[in-house]
């Protein structure tokens, strides 16, 4: 989608980081573990379409 915005963070904690993308239309950020291609890992829905991500050590 257009308004797509990618960010790269450790999202399990195990040190190494990887893609994610947040879909503001619909409000979804979509998280992979690995730096391969393939559907998401994890993804969690929420918050508002204006929103902007940021990387982070999540721990999902």
């Amino acid at each position: 989608d257009p308004g797509d915005r990618l960010v790269a963070g450790d999202w399990n904690s195990n040190g190494q980081f990887t893609p994610a993308l947040y879909r503001g239309s619909n409000t979804t950020m979509y998280f992979r573990y690995s730096n391969t291609q393939g559907v998401a890992d994890h993804q969690w829905s929420g918050g508002q379409s204006s929103w902007i991500p940021v990387s982070g050590a999540t721990g999902f």
